[in-house]
């Protein structure tokens, strides 16, 4: 038997993941001929789609500041997974004294077009001793995974006031 609240937390969480991809191809299909989309457009619409499922009820505020952020669809489109399951281990894990979790998304451009996207969280950070190659969960290899399958980088910053994520893709606009 599986406990009703483990139920209840899994479909939730599925809930959420497919409204998010709902509204990524959504917002992908209104796209610009050239295949850019508009980094802060994409993740307010994954944030709101948080909202309006009650994936995370009042537990999780999540500040996003990302203007003028146009980036090639693709990578959108895996930054907001990325950004989902950050949210989610953040949800879970940041507090376990049952406190909201404030969660900031902050992504600025470079000049050469490289994206810093940081996403950080004001929770208990990763345990000490924590390694990452050992004790990394399906999320966490998930995010790495998904960050440098498209040649980016992933910064790990932790401690007793917070897990932060650094992620730097390079030239993120679209070729033709």
């Amino acid at each position: 038997m599986v406990p009703r609240q483990l139920v209840a937390e899994l479909v939730n969480d599925m809930a959420g993941r497919i409204n998010a991809l709902g509204r990524l191809h959504n917002l992908l299909s209104k796209g610009r001929v050239q295949g850019t989309v508009d980094l802060g457009k994409v993740l307010s619409e994954l944030i709101e789609g948080f909202r309006t499922t009650g994936m995370f009820g009042d537990w999780l505020d999540i500040h996003l500041s990302a203007d003028g952020c146009e980036i090639d669809a693709a990578k959108a489109s895996m930054l907001m997974l990325v950004v989902a399951e950050i949210a989610t281990n953040a949800f879970k894990y940041a507090h376990p004294s049952g406190l909201p979790v404030e969660l900031t998304i902050a992504a600025t451009m470079t000049v050469a077009g490289n994206l810093i996207l940081h996403i950080a969280d004001d929770g208990v950070g990763l345990p000490e001793g924590f390694d990452e190659k050992r004790d990394a969960g399906p999320g966490l290899r998930l995010v790495r995974g998904l960050v440098e399958s498209v040649g980016g980088r992933l910064t790990l910053n932790s401690d007793p006031l917070g897990l932060g994520f650094s992620i730097e893709l390079p030239d993120t606009r679209q070729r033709h």
